[in-house]
């Protein structure tokens, strides 16, 4: 700073477009990616310039939107050194009113100012080492909107009707991806990284994440333990996955761990809550019913003909039905080479795949800080037949596997393959009461859940096993 220009020490509130000396302190809560371009003005040619954009606020109430012109050198160098969360002095900005009509309103982020701020060769940007310092970092944790989020199952239920709009969405952080590099279609790569954000409606949403600076920022984002209040997220609809998603855009600003009832009651949630694995994220919560309460005895054709009329109907994200199913156990792969069990983290109960390891990149147990044993759970693949067709790919698992094989998974995992194939032989060609519930997960493809397998006698089936 130059000590022969008197500057002004200014708040946001009482900014006036006449101040051409101003000093302004505040932190910065939100941050682009800079962009280079070529200066068509130069002399030089090929010389190039860039802009960064940031949010700046000094006070619960007022915030403002900056734009950095300047030498693409210089104009990187400061977006290396200067992160959301420092405490910083903006020097001889230009002060100017905001156009509310203006295109590039429609992507920046929404502000309380009714000016913004424009800084270039003749401004300066300085780290700020006040005895107020803390007092500014204070204001990180205050959302810059009051409370009006949307549930991620209301975001979840609109479906391919929410695509290209926005939301606000409170959530808890449920795993933190690996860093990945994709290809983009002018044959450049960028960098990304997902999240997954849940509440107490459901159980995540997908949110990806293009800006390096909050690629950064998310490895210190703990599942169960780090809230993120994110405004303006970019809602839209993922064919890979068959499910709404969404990304954090130029119109967002992240508030970690935000101020707020809703916001305790979300953490305090979160301590508890079961956490999904990424790959079966998209499924929703279901309500178990009480097992022995399962008594409409349906068939194979009735089940299929109710999965078929949500499909036809676009129901499937509604989707949810019991049966008892007198069925014949076509298909229970035990002591061969099917699939029976999942692994997952034991710390952060992220699903482990083939390499072994949990891929967590945030889990002390994938940065080899921590040693905690894996969680190993039965997930076998079952087929159900009757007189009217058959069920694939059933789904017998968890405690209620245990329950019906009479045997916990570790004493499974020990047994010899004699003692597999006779537990096998007691339910396949039998014919069984089994009692499934029937559900979809944002109109994917229907899980078919077995809840409990029992032998009836002859009697039961006779007197309850429907014609069609």
């Amino acid at each position: 700073m130059n000590d022969n220009i008197v500057l002004q020490r200014v708040t946001l509130m009482h900014l006036e477009p006449t101040i051409f000396n101003a000093l302004i302190v505040g932190v910065i809560i939100a941050k682009q990616d800079p962009r280079q371009f070529v200066d068509s003005k130069s002399s030089d040619p090929g010389t190039s310039r860039a802009v960064l954009n940031f949010t700046f606020r000094d006070s619960p109430q007022d915030f403002i939107n900056v734009t950095y012109w300047g030498k693409s050198d210089a104009i990187f160098a400061i977006d290396e050194n200067f992160h959301v969360g420092d405490v910083v002095e903006l020097v001889r900005p230009q002060i100017t009113i905001r156009k509310y009509n203006d295109k590039g309103e429609q992507f920046r982020p929404k502000v309380t100012s009714p000016y913004s701020l424009t800084m270039n060769d003749f401004s300066n940007i300085l780290r700020h080492d006040g005895v107020n310092e803390v007092n500014y970092k204070n204001l990180l944790r205050l959302p810059t909107k009051p409370p009006g989020f949307v549930p991620i199952r209301d975001i979840h239920n609109g479906g391919l009707a929410v695509k290209d709009t926005y939301a606000d969405i409170l959530g808890a952080v449920a795993h933190v991806g690996n860093l990945r590099t994709v290809k983009l279609k002018n044959g450049g790569e960028a960098s990304l990284i997902e999240i997954i954000l849940f509440d107490q409606t459901n159980p995540g949403i997908r949110v990806t994440f293009w800006n390096r600076e909050y690629i950064g920022r998310a490895s210190s984002w703990q599942p169960r333990s780090t809230i993120l209040f994110i405004t303006d997220l970019n809602i839209d609809w993922s064919g890979y996955h068959k499910s709404v998603v969404a990304k954090f855009s130029n119109k967002s600003i992240l508030t970690e761990n935000p101020v707020g009832r809703e916001a305790e009651k979300l953490a305090e949630y979160a301590k508890t809550a079961p956490l999904h694995a990424p790959n079966i994220i998209d499924q929703l919560t279901v309500n178990l019913p009480d097992v022995q309460m399962i008594q409409n005895v349906m068939s194979v054709q009735q089940i299929q003909n109710r999965i078929n009329l949500g499909q036809e109907s676009g129901t499937m994200q509604n989707l949810q039905f019991t049966a008892l199913l007198y069925g014949v156990i076509t298909q229970l792969d035990l002591d061969g080479f099917g699939r029976l069990f999942t692994k997952k983290c034991g710390h952060c109960k992220t699903l482990i795949k083939l390499i072994g390891k949990c891929e967590n990149a945030t889990c002390p147990v994938a940065l080899n800080t921590a040693l905690v044993e894996p969680e190993i759970s039965f997930d076998i693949r079952v087929t159900i037949s009757d007189h009217t067709g058959t069920l694939n790919d059933c789904r017998l698992s968890g405690k209620t596997a245990e329950m019906v094989l009479d045997c916990s998974i570790q004493e499974f995992l020990q047994m010899s393959d004699d003692d597999k194939a006779r537990i096998k032989w007691k339910y396949l060609l039998e014919r069984c009461a089994i009692r499934l519930i029937v559900f979809s997960a944002n109109n994917q493809k229907p899980i078919i859940s077995i809840q409990s397998c029992s032998i009836p006698d002859g009697e039961e089936v006779v007197q309850r096993i429907p014609v069609y």
